[in-house]
């Protein structure tokens, strides 16, 4: 079992005794009444249904604003103002405040001016406690797509990507024989136009971050989470994370800033963060990695190591570690492998989990809370892991999983679960139980049984040309009809510790196959 990596940079793990040591600037106090604000990265399923469900376990009155409101920003604009008054906390996604979202913060075309106006309304918040903020660092995706980016990333994003690459590769003196050679004819293969919307977008954006850092300098943000969406160890997301490190550095707000890859996860991170924030904890973790020769590799979109990722989610959750399980009033138990990841979907053969997953069920008999982060693969589960876990535990009794999209994604995903389950267990609330174990149905019924069992037999079925964007309203119906019939084969088949659980109104909320909602119910 691995909780350090002695071979972390020192600089780093002298920033991480001093984020310990302030507690991320959580100091405990008495807990303030009133209600805590959020506002959703977006509306899909992860950010906002699932966000808002995991919230019920927190005990506290959480405000989000309907999801009408976030499709304006004048309507978003005058529910922030009014219901900022009173609030003992908020947590906020920048990108939706001043953006409109994740996916508007990749492709607007505002000028800087209309983007610093839209974030000054960070300055008129009446709030009686803390504002904890988040924001992305835009992603470069490393192949052609489409829908979430600008159009000409259909032909040319794979291209774009590899420029970033290379041009971070020179600047950083990592370069190899060959590389300018190659970065010069790239310039001429992308169309100018397009290299230069795309780079003046991302400066925009960086100046809005850079004010962001401001917000914190002039205690407007009490604690920043700056988040890389999709990135990588060279190209455009890692050379603006570095200068934005500098700027916090040379603002002095090192210790409210914290940098990690992952974006997705954010909202549920700092509504834990929040909760232990107003309740004056800081719970102490215990790590445990599956693979521990693994735990210093980076993974799939990622740019640091995942030992390093996993410590700072643990910070930005208002969390500590703790060096021994014993000690620990959690375990973060990470599902990960001596070997870069791949997709789940595309696996196969069943991995050596026999000794991690007796760890597990050793802590779940001594009552020692649980949360899996299932990172071995990206965009789902694992689903021999899970098989195994399955036949020596009660899933039922975990604190929290997840096995969504990037590692990152699922660091954060499960260890919010795992907080927020501390932190109602030991409320007394009634039906805490049926909450908690609905959250969990939730996200193992979608990392396991969609992104994993259903989803690449539907993409199959699936017409080319309506796999990206589903444009064809009879053809989601059916979709979702047979996504719904299968979902409730898996969990008959492998949750039946749940009860007798019925998964209904599946939707594809973004029209496209990776995003699903659903409700379950217990008959």
């Amino acid at each position: 079992m691995k909780v350090l990596n002695k071979a972390l940079p020192r600089v780093f793990l002298l920033c991480l005794s001093l984020l310990l040591l302030t507690g991320c600037n959580y100091s405990a106090s008495a807990e303030p009444s009133g209600h805590i604000l959020y506002i959703p990265l977006d509306d899909r399923p992860v950010n906002y249904a699932n966000t808002i469900e995991l919230s019920n376990l927190t005990g506290q009155d959480v405000k989000t604003p309907a999801t009408d409101q976030l499709k304006s920003q004048q309507e978003l604009t005058g529910w922030l103002q009014a219901n900022s008054g009173g609030a003992k906390a908020a947590v906020i996604s920048l990108d939706m405040l001043v953006y409109g979202g994740l996916v508007e913060s990749r492709k607007h075309q505002l000028t800087v001016d209309e983007l610093y106006s839209q974030l000054s309304l960070m300055k008129e918040l009446e709030l009686n406690g803390p504002v904890l903020a988040f924001t992305s660092i835009m992603r470069t995706p490393a192949a052609n797509t489409q829908y979430t980016m600008p159009d000409y990333f259909a032909e040319y994003g794979a291209h774009i990507y590899k420029y970033g690459v290379l041009q971070d590769k020179l600047n950083s003196g990592a370069s190899e024989p060959g590389d300018k050679e190659k970065l010069a004819q790239l310039a001429k293969t992308i169309p100018g136009a397009y290299l230069e919307d795309f780079t003046a977008r991302r400066d925009k954006n960086h100046q809005i971050t850079a004010e962001v850092l401001k917000l914190v300098q002039q205690g407007f943000i009490d604690y920043l989470v700056v988040g890389s969406d999709d990135t990588s160890p060279y190209g455009f997301s890692r050379a603006e994370k570095e200068r934005l490190i500098s700027l916090a550095s040379r603002y002095g707000v090192t210790e409210k800033v914290i940098f990690f890859p992952g974006t997705d996860e954010c909202g549920m991170l700092l509504l834990a963060a929040t909760v232990n924030k107003v309740n004056g904890d800081s719970p102490a973790v215990f790590v445990d990695y599956a693979q521990a020769s693994g735990a210093g590799l980076v993974q799939p979109y990622e740019d640091i190591p995942l030992e390093e990722n996993v410590q700072r989610h643990i910070l930005a959750a208002g969390g500590s570690m703790a060096q021994s399980a014993e000690e620990a009033e959690i375990v973060l138990a990470v599902n990960n492998r001596p070997a870069a990841a791949g997709v789940a979907a595309a696996q196969g053969g069943d991995g050596e989990y026999t000794a991690f997953v007796s760890r597990i069920e050793g802590y779940l008999k001594t009552g020692k809370p649980v949360a899996v982060a299932d990172v071995r693969y990206a965009n789902g589960g694992d689903p021999a892991f899970l098989r195994e876990l399955n036949r020596a535990t009660d899933l039922s009794s975990l604190a929290g999983y997840a096995g969504w999209n990037t590692a990152g994604n699922s660091i954060g995903l499960a260890l919010s679960q795992g907080l927020l389950y501390i932190t109602g267990k030991g409320s007394g609330a009634p039906d805490f139980k049926e909450q908690h174990r609905g959250v969990l149905l939730t996200r193992l019924i979608e990392d396991w049984g969609y992104q994993v069992e259903v989803r690449p037999k539907i993409k199959k079925l699936t017409p080319e040309n309506q796999q990206q964007l589903i444009t064809d309203a009879a053809l989601e119906s059916e979709i979702t009809q047979v996504i719904e019939d299968r979902l409730n084969v898996f969990t008959r088949d492998n949750l039946a510790e749940f009860g007798d659980v019925s998964v209904t109104g599946v939707k594809l909320p973004w029209h496209r196959l990776f995003d699903v909602e659903f409700q379950t119910r217990s008959s």
